[in-house]
This record gives structure tokens, C-alpha cells and sequence, in this order.
């Protein structure tokens, strides 16, 4: 939900560098960004001296900005000509997506609304797709993602399992991919017959791999998860499963998504019926 402020600041001042600090596991989507030079990975587990050394290494540079979305203290540790924090207070009806761009306010204050969050496509994951999992999308399809880190955020598996299937059986699509990580993988389905339009990619990409899929597809189905919001930043039409949660605050970042409230927010209690009349409503908007 940061990409904004990465694009309005590469439109406002040509021909930027931009140093980027993140965890190790999501910062690998900057790689592809053109203007993104280095990534520096933070280890939030780190002793006092690994921690020490990372500040030191960020010392090297002295920089013409210092942005920090996360801490009030590390920019004033650096090397810069204007440091700036955000000490916004977080409005819990407000996007959040709003409240992370409006850190550059003082440098660029005509852009009023946040652009669309952005990944950039890596031609090097596209091409490792092809070549180490065979994948060949030619075929109009869906994207389906059954995770997400808290299992109160989790739609029963055996719920996604008779949507996929009722949309093969209705033609809504001609196929389906599973997306998820190693964890996700372990969620069964149920997907009885059906296993030869599905195409079970769980634990089997990388994320720049998953970015690439997502952008080929044409709807993303999925729980609250980083994955809605990759699927969001390719421009590929979203609909998201809300169980606990603040949609307002942390539904994918785009015009083309969709957010289904389970009743009392609990998602054992959202009905296949309803999501199944989502897809539907999604698929007859083209």
C-alpha cells in the first residue's frame, strides 16, 4: 500500500533514485522498478549489533530525502538533507493508503488523491514461469487465493473448493489457479473431479511468479491478504472476503475491487450462494 508515494514521487521529480528499506520477503516486488536502485532487506529479529551495522551501512549514503513510513527515530540516525516521519494519527475510517501518502504532503501537496498502487512485471519471473512450472495461461481464467495469516481471515476451504467448482460447471471461467503459500497449500478444498480445469500453483511460486499470473487473470478471488492487494496493483479486478477486519481501512487499493462482508464478521457464516452472486455480478460487468 506504499507504491503510491514511490509513483508520485517519480513523477513529480524525473529521473529519481529511490533507496528502499523493507523485510526481506516483500521488498523483492521493488526489484522491477525502474526507478528503485537499491533495497536494503531489515531483519526484525537482529541483535543490537546486526542492527548497528544495517545503520551503519545506511550511513554510506547521504541522501536528499529520508522518508520513513514505520518509526519516528531511524531517519534522524541517517545521512540526509530533510528527513520526514509519519506521525499522522491513523484514522480507522480512512484508507490506509491514504494515511501512508500523506507523509509527502510538504513535497508534493497538489497530488490531493493517492495514485493506484503499482507493481512493476519482471520479465525474468515471467520467464522462469514458463520454463520451471511449464506454465502455459492461454485460456481466459481465474485466480484463487484460500489463505491469509490468521485463520479467523480464512473462508472455509471446503466453501472455495464448491465455488470453483460451480464456476467451471457454469463456464464463468474456462480455469482456475490456486495461489498461496506453502501453508496455504495444506487447506483442502475438496475439489473432487474438477482437478483438471484447476491448476494448484500453492508453494510453487515466488512473488514476483504470482505477480505475473495475477496480471494474466481475469479475476482475483481471495481472503484479506498481501496477494489481493499484488492482484490489485497488476489491475487485475478483485474480489475480497472480509471476516474480522477493517474493509474501509484494508480493501485492495483500486476501482475494480469488490468487498464481501461475512455476517458478524465471521466467515463460516458467508454462504457460497453469496460469493457465487459476487463473481457473477463481476463477470457480467466484461
Amino acid at each position: 500500500m506504499t507504491t503510491p508515494i514511490f509513483e508520485a514521487l517519480n513523477k513529480n521529480f524525473p529521473g529519481i533514485k529511490i533507496d528502499a528499506v523493507g523485510d526481506k520477503r516483500s521488498s523483492i516486488l521493488l526489484k522491477p522498478f525502474p526507478y528503485v536502485d537499491k533495497i536494503f532487506n531489515k531483519n526484525k529479529k537482529a541483535n543490537f549489533k546486526e542492527k548497528f551495522g544495517f545503520i551503519n551501512l545506511l550511513r554510506q549514503t547521504e541522501y536528499d530525502l529520508i522518508l520513513d513510513l514505520r518509526t519516528p527515530f531511524l531517519p534522524f540516525l541517517l545521512r540526509g538533507n530533510k528527513k520526514i516521519t509519519n506521525c499522522t494519527k491513523k484514522d480507522k475510517n480512512q484508507h490506509s493508503v491514504y494515511h501512508h501518502f500523506s507523509i509527502i504532503n510538504k513535497i508534493v501537496p497538489d497530488w490531493k488523491t493517492p495514485p493506484p498502487c503499482k507493481l512493476y512485471l519482471s520479465k525474468a519471473a515471467e520467464k522462469a514461469l514458463e520454463l520451471n512450472q511449464g506454465l502455459s495461461l492461454d485460456e481466459e481464467f481465474y485466480v484463487v487465493a484460500p489463505g491469509a495469516n490468521w485463520s479467523e481471515k480464512i473462508w472455509p476451504g471446503v466453501k472455495y473448493g464448491l465455488l470453483i467448482r460451480t464456476c467451471l460447471k457454469q463456464k464463468l471461467t474456462n480455469q482456475v489457479v490456486l495461489l498461496g503459500s506453502n501453508t496455504d497449500a495444506e487447506i483442502d478444498l475438496d475439489l473432487g473431479t474438477s482437478a483438471n480445469n484447476i491448476l494448484d500453483m500453492r508453494g510453487k511460486t515466488k512473488l514476483l511468479e504470482a505477480v505475473s499470473i495475477m496480471n494474466r487473470a481475469k479475476l482475483f478471488v481471495g481472503n484479506d491478504s498481501g496477494l489481493g492487494h499484488m492482484a490489485a496493483s497488476v489491475g487485475c479486478k478483485t474480489l475480497t472476503l472480509f471476516g474480522p477486519g477493517n474493509s474501509q481501512r484494508y480493501r485492495p487499493w483500486h476501482s475494480e475491487g469488490t468487498v464481501l462482508l461475512a455476517p458478524n464478521s465471521k466467515l463460516k457464516h458467508l454462504s457460497v450462494y453469496d460469493v457465487l452472486e459476487k463473481v457473477k455480478g463481476i463477470a457480467a460487468c466484461g
